[in-house]
């Protein structure tokens, strides 16, 4: 097959000082990572709010007295609103 025949120190040291470099990034690659962060920063801010409103929903459900949304409920469903009574024929 192929040998391989192992390159001299000063090749070596050539091949380093001549590497090509990294290219600078453009205006555009700037401002497109720039969105890419932002639109990252909002979404965890928003999932966080989310979160937030989900944990606080469980809170007041938990602690709210389900008698009196029940009589609530029926109330709306036998037509009374405001103390108005809605006859029904």
């Amino acid at each position: 097959m192929f040998e391989r025949t192992p390159v001299s120190r000063p090749v070596l040291e050539a091949r380093r000082a001549f590497k090509p470099t990294q290219p600078e990034k453009t205006e555009y690659a700037a401002e497109q990572k720039a969105l890419h962060d932002n639109r990252e920063r909002l979404k965890s801010e928003r999932l966080a709010r989310e979160a937030d409103a989900a944990k606080a929903a469980t809170d007041v459900s938990a602690n709210s007295d389900d008698g009196d949304i029940a009589a609530h409920d029926r109330s709306i469903a036998s037509g009374e609103q405001k103390g108005r009574t809605i006859e029904i024929h």
